[in-house]
């Protein structure tokens, strides 16, 4: 028996329905005339993961099958799954110090969070969902923040959204951590999270489940539980499906779709030491890419950036995060997946300022709100390391407010 793969088929229409879908693979497979070939529909719809809307449908295939439904007339693009990896987590350089705990963090105070705060800001009934690698909420700082989840890290859907590696806990602690013994705060400490788990360890998620991901929160919202913000600190590049025309097909279709929720969409750029690759789906111009600074504020060495093109939106803090805080023991808490989770956070603060405002919010208007507020630390005005600036919660919120 010929061997399968996983692919991603995406359709010319934006809807389509999982009956139809069956039917269309069915009935193209029974057309392949190839000798001692025979197609097995049980097998297919064991292995079938279909998005209704948007539209389109991961699916274990030979590679005759995907070649064959390649011409089909309700195909635009077929794409092989492929893995998706968690940024590098290093090992500390220098042992780790705890800050005292009745301090503010040193990244809080940067993006000048606390001043929100005495506004009267704290993300209160913002819903945030974390597309990472889980959360623990066992920690007493995130126990009361975590509302929720799904894990997809395994091969089917479960409940056990519980961090193994801990880099989605050191995230949700950016966003949502409630002060504690240890110090540890987040930007919006009274925001709602949602774990949804695409990893156990850095190496064996995919395609097909960051699409998971960000379908279970699109899901999530047509049933009325209204996430606001999607906080993604992992990504890929475009060398991993460039190959393939219409390869970005599906990640532009289910963005389109969560942003016509007026859901923010937030995305760490990358880490590669030198300008030239920014990582998907923050490269996409819809998603607000964030990039990282060091505690001196100035740009983060290893915070990717293309020259010539703006798709780095903002920065924030990303170098030594609450190093003291054991997420996972040993490893060292740099990286724009640490300066992404501020963003998110902050933007929780504008949408609860637009809420009590009775204002509209709308992805865009979050951007603009949290662009208009950020300092520049590069040339001025928007640039391609920097984007628009340093995250600043309090001008954000003067913006928001007038």
């Amino acid at each position: 028996m010929a061997s399968t793969k996983r692919y991603i088929l995406n359709y010319k229409q934006t809807h389509m329905e999982h009956e139809h879908a069956v039917g269309l693979i069915t009935e193209a497979n029974k057309h392949i005339k190839s000798p001692g070939y025979e197609p097995d529909e049980e097998a297919l719809l064991k292995t079938l993961n279909h998005f209704d809307a948007p539209g389109f449908t991961a699916v274990s295939l030979t590679q005759e099958e995907a070649e064959n439904l390649a011409q089909h007339g309700e195909i635009e693009s077929i794409v092989e799954d492929f893995p998706v990896y968690m940024p590098e987590l290093k090992e500390p350089e220098t042992a780790v110090k705890k800050e005292p705990a009745d301090q503010i963090p040193w990244n809080i105070a940067m993006v000048k969070a606390d001043k929100a705060w005495d506004m009267g800001y704290t993300g209160k009934n913002v819903k945030i969902a974390l597309i990472d690698s889980g959360i623990d909420s066992t920690k007493p700082e995130l126990k009361e923040a975590v509302k929720g989840g799904i894990s997809y890290s395994g091969t089917i859907a479960t409940k056990d959204w519980q961090d193994k590696l801990g880099h989605g806990t050191l995230c949700a602690g950016i966003i949502a951590a409630r002060k504690g013994p240890s110090g540890v705060v987040g930007v919006a400490p009274d925001a709602e999270l949602y774990a949804v788990k695409i990893t156990d360890t850095r190496n064996i998620s995919s395609f097909e489940k960051v699409l998971n991901g960000m379908k279970w929160v699109y899901n999530q919202n047509k049933a009325g539980v209204n996430i606001q913000v999607v906080s993604m600190s992992v990504g890929f590049t475009s060398g991993q499906i460039s190959d393939t025309p219409g390869g970005m097909d599906s990640l532009k279709c289910i963005v389109k779709s969560l942003l016509e929720q007026d859901c923010v969409i937030v995305a760490a750029v990358g880490n590669y030491l030198k300008p030239g690759i920014v990582e998907y789906p923050a490269h996409l111009a819809s998603v607000m890419g964030t990039g990282a600074v060091g505690k001196d504020g100035k740009p983060w060495e290893e915070s990717t950036y293309i020259k010539g093109k703006n798709l780095v939106a903002i920065c924030a803090p990303g170098v030594e995060i609450y190093p003291g805080w054991e997420c996972v023991k040993n490893f060292d808490h740099s990286g724009t997946s640490f300066a992404c989770p501020h963003v998110s956070g902050a933007a929780a603060l504008a949408i609860e300022s637009l809420n009590q405002q009775n204002k509209p919010v709308e992805p865009d208007s979050i951007q603009t709100i949290l662009d208009d507020g950020a300092t520049d630390i590069s040339v001025p005005g928007v640039d391609p390391q920097t984007g628009a600036g340093l995250l600043d919660c309090e001008k954000s919120i003067q913006v928001a407010t007038s």
